[in-house]
């Protein structure tokens, strides 16, 4: 039913819907065809662009410092490795790593001042950085069904604003 609804919505909407400008502010991929003609596009667009959901099957888009505007980023099932340029997204608020392959996050994740949600459900990480700690506007951290998951650094209790948290062990061996 729901690729049914999918190349209904692509009849109607034809060309119009179906690429990427210079303009566009969000932008969402699933499965594309034209996987080259919406990389080109989206990296045109990468300075103005606000919301990326990329939920390919392959990542379609290699994320860089010119996506630094972002204020939502969803990659799940995509990243092996979070790209080091995510310092340099100060305005991301959402963070979706779910059903990832991400096994750690970069010490830079702490300069995400403005991040208000991460989620990392079922994805394979298999600790989490101190640096974490800085995220004091961190409101809702997705840990669900993640087996990897070992140890969670000290600095969590740190996140006074942390409203979410799906999953949380206490360990006095690190």
């Amino acid at each position: 039913m729901h690729d049914i609804l999918h190349y209904l919505a692509l009849y109607i909407g034809g060309k119009e819907y179906s690429h990427a400008s210079e303009n566009t502010r969000h932008l969402s991929l699933y499965g594309v065809n034209d996987a080259e003609v919406h990389k080109r596009n989206a990296s045109e667009a990468a300075n103005k662009l606000r919301t990326l959901l990329d939920h390919a099957e392959l990542p379609l888009i290699h994320i860089n410092s010119n996506f630094k505007w972002l204020r939502v980023l969803s990659l799940p099932c995509l990243m092996d490795e979070l790209p080091k340029s995510i310092e340099d997204f100060s305005l991301l608020k959402y963070l979706n790593l779910s059903w990832s392959n991400v096994r750690w996050l970069p010490s830079s994740i702490g300069r995400l001042c403005n991040l208000l949600t991460l989620d990392l459900c079922y994805s394979q990480i298999e600790e989490l950085h101190k640096e974490m700690g800085k995220l004091c506007n961190l409101r809702h951290l997705g840990l669900k069904d993640t087996a990897k998951l070992e140890f969670v650094a000290e600095g969590l209790g740190k996140l006074t604003n942390l409203r979410t948290l799906h999953r949380f062990m206490v360990c006095d061996d690190k």
